[in-house]
């Protein structure tokens, strides 16, 4: 086909996106990809009869060879706005919406980005890929694909298995095309079935002005209207705003903040995982704010209009807040706990979440969270879902795509009530699936397995499907019940025998992405390098379908796991987590010891990031218990500190003792004596607060049968008022105990102690 028949094609796919007020997707193909680029420009302009506007994305600086050929090829005076933005940079357009995003994909391709940008389209308009072939897209090496590569892997060893289903699922689905100039390699035209779209009727009665209501694009954004309406009300009220992307939730929400204000709100707190996810929502707030003839004098991450202030907090920072509305978007991306923490911040709150897009799936937000909101008697809860789209109109095909080839709709199996009632871990089948196998021709298996993954944790991306599927050195367990449903997923990573390169660089302070538990103990103990050169498997993500959790499914798979890395000569098996009391507890239990906690806190998640070892041989044993040591001992002196803020219930299982070690007293005489007058009473806890510290150090760093055993309720008090330093008042309230009680129980547990450790055994 010749240059003016492509461009004829071009055309007709524009008129055919126009009139479904669906997009498109184009491949283009070859040297000559830029040039399709500019044709659609020119193409969109003269079936809509408007200039469009255009987003490039692209790899590298501002000298990209492929920018300068779109500028080459492109007509200027058919562009209503371009903006070029590097991929690093494209959080920044989010909430905005164009009609034509070019993606140069030759250099890179980061699955996040896939997910993240095509949906900035608006029906009508197109997405045009640049790639040397699709051929590239499978095999090619990309900057992605580099950091994936660790020692002693090599890029010969990518697997490329997203890749191959990508390419897949561009074949399979309707509303794309591959060209190549002068052909058209794949596509078809689409029957189209013209949509209508009403506007929606403002309701009679309102309490937000009917200015915020006329704003609304749909139905459904009418009724989240009404129902946020609710939290101008008496009594505790919490409105619920679930949708998949693109339903206009993040808009409405700024809208109803501008109704707050206007009907009085004076203080409004809006959090998500970042910064980025509420762009949308303080665009519309402020167009709302000016739409009503108020002020809207927008701060850094605020906008003030008179006294009232609508201001956005990290997710942790929000626990502190005391807000007269609360605004929690993007919900299913913070841990559920969190969730839980921020009810009791505010008397009115709006949690929003999306069900499926690229920051994962909603579902567990649903089950883990919504269940307990459900159960709250004394909270009035209002629930809305926003069905129809806003950009473009239902049953767009590129959504269908888009979700299919990232699995953004992934589900889990679900199991009968017999089923989920007798099921037992040893019944199930411990089974390491042929990843190849998966991406090429089993779907089913692998969307049950990312249904799984995804359902379990608060914060997924596409990208964790790509590492999955590309990685040389990561690889996925299952437990599979007799029917062949997944009950755990495990992502694992083999990790070990570090370079001499990468373990200079990590020494230099610049730790080369991957071996994350090996590296770890270099930057931290330098003295026990000859860790690094151990093997081992890291558990990158642990999944346990929430029906079946606490049956000991999670600690089966575990098990299992360890048996594996013992038969294959592996030297330890590890992980890295958010440290709540929860996973601590479960980690520890089946055997894994602390060697590492961050020194601050995720400001998403709000928990200080840990890390786990179970030893597997002898080596390794004596190495971590070494580490474990050290890392205790740290932790000790730190807690007062840096970790003055750490939950006592977390330092509880950080400082729970492995293998055998006395741990020497190091108290002077004068120590010794005020600390026994202490513990019969006869000297104030003040004065003996140094010998108590003391003796709590030989104490949590001492293991085995020279550590006496102590209740947890014991420990954690001690850890809380005498390591942390923490007054009575504030120990005794985070323990949930009476100030007098906890006095009691510091001095009767140091008495034993005493007895234990300093008084002769009989």
């Amino acid at each position: 086909m010749k240059g003016r028949g492509l461009e004829a094609t071009i055309v007709r796919i524009l008129r055919e996106a126009r009139a479904s007020k669906h997009r498109r997707l184009i491949v283009a193909e070859g040297s000559k990809a830029e040039w399709v680029a500019a044709r659609c420009v020119d193409a969109f302009k003269a079936v809509n009869k408007s200039k469009p506007s255009v987003l490039f994305t692209y790899y590298g600086g501002g000298e990209a060879r492929s920018r300068v050929r779109f500028l080459d090829e492109l007509d200027r005076g058919s562009v209503g706005s371009l903006k070029f933005v590097p991929y690093e940079e494209t959080e920044s357009v989010m909430g905005q919406t164009f009609n034509i995003l070019v993606m140069d994909v030759s250099e890179n391709m980061r699955p996040n980005d896939l997910g993240r940008l095509v949906e900035t389209v608006s029906g009508g308009g197109v997405i045009v890929m640049l790639t040397p072939s699709l051929d590239d897209i499978v095999s090619g090496v990309k900057a992605f694909h580099r950091r994936l590569v660790v020692h002693p892997y090599r890029e010969e060893d990518l697997r490329h298995l997203f890749e191959r289903r990508l390419v897949r699922k561009l074949m399979e689905h309707e509303g794309i095309w591959v060209l190549r100039p002068p052909e058209v390699r794949y596509g078809k035209p689409l029957p189209v079935k013209t949509p209508r779209r009403l506007r929606p009727k403002v309701p009679r009665k309102t309490r937000f002005p009917k200015k915020l209501y006329k704003v609304a694009a749909t139905e459904d954004q009418v009724r989240a209207l009404q129902k946020l309406e609710t939290l101008l009300e008496g009594g505790r009220r919490v409105v619920v705003i679930t949708a998949n992307r693109g339903r206009g939730k993040s808009a409405i929400l700024g809208v109803a903040s501008a109704g707050f204000v206007r009907a009085g709100v004076r203080d409004i707190v809006v959090t998500a995982p970042s910064k980025a996810n509420v762009s949308t929502l303080f665009e519309f707030a402020a167009k709302s704010l000016r739409r009503m003839g108020l002020e809207a004098e927008v701060k850094g991450s605020a906008i003030r209009s008179g006294d009232a202030e609508i201001r956005f907090v990290s997710p942790y920072k929000a626990l502190s807040e005391r807000p007269q509305i609360l605004i929690v978007d993007e919900a299913a991306g913070i841990p559920v706990p969190m969730l839980h923490a921020m009810l009791k911040t505010s008397s009115k709150a709006v949690f929003s979440s999306t069900i499926h897009g690229y920051e994962g799936i909603g579902r567990g937000f649903g089950l883990r969270f919504m269940s307990t909101l459900r159960s709250m008697k004394k909270i009035a809860l209002e629930e809305v879902e926003l069905r129809e789209p806003i950009r473009y109109a239902p049953g767009d095909p590129i959504e269908r795509w888009l979700y299919d080839a990232l699995l953004l709709d992934a589900e889990p199996p679900e199991f009968d009530e017999e089923e989920a009632g007798s099921l037992e871990p040893g019944a199930c089948e411990y089974f390491r699936p042929d990843l190849e196998e998966w991406f090429t021709s089993r779907d089913d298996m692998l969307r049950q397995f990312i249904g799984t993954y995804v359902l379990a944790h608060y914060r997924n991306r596409p990208d964790d499907l790509a590492i999955l599927g590309d990685a040389p050195h990561h690889s996925a367990r299952v437990l599979l019940t007799p029917s062949g449903k997944v009950v755990v997923a495990l992502h694992v990573a083999d990790e070990g025998r570090v370079s001499e390169e990468d373990l200079r660089e990590t020494l230099a302070g610049r730790p080369p992405s991957g071996n994350l538990v090996p590296l770890c103990v270099v930057r931290h103990y330098p003295n026990l390098l000859e860790f690094a050169h151990l093997r081992g498997l890291r558990v990158v993500r642990i999944a346990t379908n929430p029906e079946m959790m606490r049956r000991g499914f999670g600690s089966h798979i575990l098990g299992k796991l360890c048996e594996e890395a013992e038969e294959a000569g592996l030297d330890w098996v590890g992980a890295g987590f958010g440290g709540s009391p929860e996973l601590l507890r479960f980690w520890t239990r089946n055997g894994f010891i602390p060697i590492h906690i961050s020194p601050g806190r995720n400001p998403t998640s709000g928990e200080f990031s840990v890390v786990v070892v179970k030893p597997i041989t002898r080596r390794a044993e004596e190495i971590v218990l070494k580490v474990n040591l050290e890392f205790r001992t740290r932790l000790v002196e730190a807690l007062c500190d840096p970790y003055y803020t750490l939950e006592p219930e977390v330092a509880y299982h950080l400082l729970r003792g492995w293998g055998e070690h006395d741990e020497p007293l190091n108290l002077t005489e004068s120590q010794v004596h005020r600390l026994m007058a202490y513990a019969k009473g006869t000297m104030t806890y003040e004065g003996a607060s140094d010998s108590i510290k003391g003796l709590l150090r030989k104490h949590f760093l001492s293991s085995g049968e020279h550590r006496m055993p102590l209740s947890e309720k014991a420990e954690t008090a001690l850890i809380s008022r005498c390591l942390q330093a923490r007054s009575w008042s504030t120990a005794a309230k985070g323990l949930r105990l009476p100030r007098y009680k906890l006095i009691d129980l510091v001095r009767d547990t140091v008495r034993s102690m005493v007895e234990f450790y300093i008084q002769p055994r009989g």
